[in-house]
């Protein structure tokens, strides 16, 4: 009998590896030591219906003739399947990808080599035996080279990989279902745990080597802990993150590294556990949380080559340059601040310090006053009650006040109209994928952690000791100096989709650029369908904030570069005949904008003419009907799409019109549309009677009025309109020239429909 099999708790990539592994092995069993990971346990339901697993009490021990070890070569981490290494006539086999240790297992035939994947070595022998592969074994393939590679990002990622990787998709790998599974949703134990760790965060320095080490102690099971202490190292962007975690009579010790210089693997060899240099684990039968803190220290002050150990008072410098500013803009740097909103800043500053609490200016209002551009959407947070600072600020600057209870935030308004938006320092966890977060209090700095980027997570103190001092601990003042966009942590856009649309927003709307990284966690989430998790009014109004940009062309190609456009309807792209048309409307809003009097808030309508333009009413409709347009706007659009192409018929031939004709034919026509229109069509004779239409005649003043038709005996109803109208047409004909011929007209053509009556 053969045997394949992997460590205890089995990861995606021990899962991959060994259903790998039996391609090579087709008459040998596929086994797990223990219960696997909670993962793995997950993709089997979903997608592994069709890989055969034999429990591992029906495997008679005795009669294994050989073992095929994937993913580890240590004994102690095979559980019961460990007395099979000490028997000399058992032939054993090693698949791992794990550095040399002490331990290690010798097998009678060993494939060993440091990449970032063990699946990976197995699908080059798979290759290089010419081995068929379906499409659902190339998705399990792909998910264990992702998964142990963080979706070939790590830093232990090889070529061999890459190339893997490829070889996969290729074969029919699923990258959608991948991304999903990989991107799972946190439990509620797990976001009960990562609140707790965030909030025990401590911060040390050896040397040059900056890293974190936080701890908890709860009474539940928390599954992927893992996962949690790579998520902190991805926000915290120190060189390395150590949790300590007490859960049913064990301490768990995760390590994460992002340097050459902290081993993981080494560090937690010192605690009897071990795994790679950038990730690695150990469980410890302890149950004091201070005592193995202060062995850990001393573990690390030993392996890294240092003898000062010093405990940073706040976060330090990491390998970008990100840490706390100290930073002060005062008043006169304040240029695009209207002095009126400085001096109420600073007045909200002084009510703080009476009330014995900090006061934060946070968000788009401190990226803009960086880079000098005006924003008055004041964005304010408290570290203390919200609420109640909230009111006493209301009574203060006799306020209209609004409160959320359950977002802990309030809303003010000024009677200026000035709108201020107020939160109590919080955190946000995501049930699940485009879910609205769930909110608990904390500081200043776990408050900016929730925000979407690094240019958005910086603070400004209000308090008057401090008054203009820059708090930004994640680099966004860098940021914005080389103009980058960057998230601050690697599931943000799983979390918030709607933060996709906002990347590209301001990448256009600044002229920066998507960090790498950044870029290839949005196309990841594009390509794994999370949009569609989202309610359809988060997505409607992030496409009419897109188009509403002062110049949104480049944001709509930058989407249509990413594939992102389908996702708003499956046939919409921008085709070259939709992006002339879309460059063509600044120029003719720049012309005809007050004449047509269009406002500010409807001109993402005519862009959304211009993009949707290439798409038949029917899918029109279909596309406004999913994403909830607002009903005006909606009419409004598919009154334009199912009229335009006649009117720009009939109004594009050189035969002469009177310009009451056109009147007739134009009045009807939202003024958008009009715009669209000249947009659309370069024919003379269109955009001709247009701009006639709407610098001549659309408000040109009639010489009579409805008092004239009262004074003629004309009792008064909708008739009045009527008359009005044919006065007008004649007027703008250039029959009538004067009040006098007006009048003279009315009554002649008055007596003669009474006569007809009569």
């Amino acid at each position: 009998m053969e045997l394949i099999v992997s460590h205890s708790n089995a990861d995606m990539d021990s899962l991959a590896a060994m259903a790998a592994a039996s391609k090579i092995y087709p008459e040998a069993k596929l086994v797990f030591a223990d219960s696997p990971d909670p993962g793995v346990r997950d993709f089997l339901a979903h997608y592994g219906q069709w890989l055969h697993l034999t429990p591992l009490k029906d495997i008679p021990l005795h009669e294994v003739k050989k073992l095929i070890i994937v993913d580890t070569r240590e004994a102690r981490r095979l559980g019961d399947l460990r007395v099979l290494i000490e028997n000399p006539e058992i032939e054993l086999h090693v698949y791992d990808h794990h550095p040399t240790t002490y331990r290690d297992i010798v097998g009678d035939y060993n494939c060993v080599r440091q990449v970032g994947s063990t699946t990976t070595l197995l699908i080059e022998l798979i290759q290089e035996k010419k081995l068929p592969v379906s499409p659902e074994e190339a998705t399990l393939f792909l998910a264990g080279i992702y998964a142990d590679t963080g979706s070939l990002s790590f830093p232990r990622t090889t070529a061999s990989d890459l190339n893997a990787a490829a070889w996969l998709l290729e074969k029919g790998g699923d990258l959608k279902i991948v991304t999903e599974h990989l991107n799972r949703t946190l439990s509620p134990e797990q976001r009960d745990l990562l609140n707790r760790l965030l909030l025990s965060l401590q911060f040390f320095q050896i040397k040059d080597q900056n890293f974190l080490i936080t701890k908890a102690s709860v009474s539940y099971y928390a599954n992927d802990a893992s996962l949690l202490t790579q998520r902190i190292l991805d926000l915290e962007k120190t060189q390395a993150a150590f949790s300590l975690i007490q859960m049913q009579g064990r301490i768990f010790l995760i390590a994460r590294s992002a340097s050459k210089t902290v081993n993981a693997a080494a560090i937690c060899e010192e605690f009897g556990g071990g795994g790679h240099e950038t990730a690695a684990s150990a469980s410890l039968k302890e149950n004091n949380l201070e005592k193995v803190e202060e062995k850990l220290l001393l573990v690390l002050k030993n392996k890294i080559e240092s003898s000062d150990l010093q405990q940073a008072p706040q976060p330090p410098q990491n390998q970008q340059g990100s840490q706390e500013s100290v930073e002060t803009l005062h008043l006169k740097d304040w240029k695009s601040v209207p002095k009126a909103i400085a001096e109420l800043l600073k007045e909200m500053g002084k009510l703080a310090d009476d009330e014995q609490i900090n006061l934060f200016v946070v968000g788009g209002f401190v990226r803009d006053l960086m880079l000098g551009i005006e924003n008055l959407d004041l964005d304010l947070v408290v570290e203390g009650d919200g609420i109640s600072f909230a009111k006493k600020m209301a009574g203060v600057l006799k306020a209209d006040l609004t409160i959320h209870e359950p977002f802990k935030t309030a809303v003010l308004i000024l009677p200026d109209q000035l709108r201020i938006d107020l939160a109590t320092a919080r955190s946000e966890f995501y049930a699940r994928p485009a879910a609205l977060p769930e909110v608990a209090s904390t500081t200043l700095k776990q408050d900016l952690t929730r925000r979407d980027f690094s240019i958005n997570a910086m603070a400004l103190k209000l308090n008057p000791n401090d008054f203009g001092r820059l708090i930004d601990f994640f680099g966004g003042q860098r940021d914005l100096q080389h103009g980058i966009i960057r998230v601050l942590h690697s599931s943000s856009f799983m979390d918030d989709p709607t933060r996709i649309f906002r990347a590209i927003r301001y990448e256009q709307r600044y002229g920066f650029h998507i960090e790498s990284h950044t870029e290839k966690l949005l196309k990841e989430a594009i390509y794994s369908g999370v949009l569609s998790k989202l309610s359809r009014d988060r997505i409607r109004n992030e496409i009419i904030l897109l188009l509403s940009e002062k110049n949104p062309i480049p944001a709509i190609q930058r989407i249509g570069k990413l594939k992102g456009l389908s996702l708003i309807h499956p046939s919409l792209r921008l085709s070259g005949n939709s992006l002339q048309i879309l460059k063509q409307i600044p120029e003719v809003l720049a012309a005809f904008r007050e004449t047509l009097q269009i406002q500010d808030h409807d001109i993402w309508i005519i862009y959304a003419l211009g993009l949707f333009c290439q798409l038949t009413p029917e899918e029109i409709e279909e596309l406004l009907m999913k994403w909830k347009f607002p009903l005006q706007d909606s009419q409004k659009i598919s009154f334009l799409k199912s009229n335009w192409e006649k009117m720009i018929h009939e109004l594009s031939h050189s035969v002469p019109k009177t310009p009451s004709e056109i009147f007739q034919k134009l009045e009807k026509i939202p003024s958008e549309g009009l715009v669209f229109c000249m947009a659309y069509s370069r024919n003379p004779f269109l955009k001709e009677r247009i701009e006639q239409y709407a610098l001549k005649f659309q408000k040109m003043k009639l010489f009579l009025s409805g008092e004239d038709l009262k004074a003629l005996g004309v009792q008064p109803g909708p008739i009045y309109k009527e008359w009005l109208a044919k006065v007008k047409n004649e007027q703008m004909d250039g029959n009538i020239q004067t009040r006098e011929q007006a009048l003279e007209f009315l009554k002649k053509n008055l007596k003669a429909s009474a006569q007809k009556k009569d």
